[in-house]
């Protein structure tokens, strides 16, 4: 069984953007608990524009880049999140999620 990880792929200092990297059979499904759209049944190499949410507000307004398996880097499903650094709070919060939902910090 493989499992979902996620990671910080830029640094964590400032700059302009924030990107976190989700892989695993369950990556679509973690993030649509947080973000504006259903990813369930996306297609593969898509962009989606959309919302970070907590609490049903907006956090964040996001880019998201999703790859079905196989064909991404990893062979596996895999969601990229690009968000702004004024969200970095989000971002850092987003490696807590796989204590809630079953992911493994990359």
């Amino acid at each position: 069984m493989f499992e979902t990880i996620v990671a910080l792929a830029t640094p964590p200092m400032r700059s302009a953007l924030a990107i976190v990297r989700l892989s695993g059979e369950d990556c679509f499904k973690v993030v649509s608990n947080f973000f504006s759209k259903d990813l369930n049944h996306v297609e593969s190499n898509a962009i989606h524009h959309g919302f970070i949410l907590e609490n049903k507000e907006i956090v964040d307004e996001v880019i998201l880049l999703t790859y079905k398996a196989p064909h991404s880097f990893t062979g596996e499903d895999s969601v990229e999140i690009i968000s702004h650094v004024y969200c970095m709070s989000c971002v850092y919060n987003l490696s807590s999620l796989y204590f809630t939902s079953n992911l493994w910090n990359a």
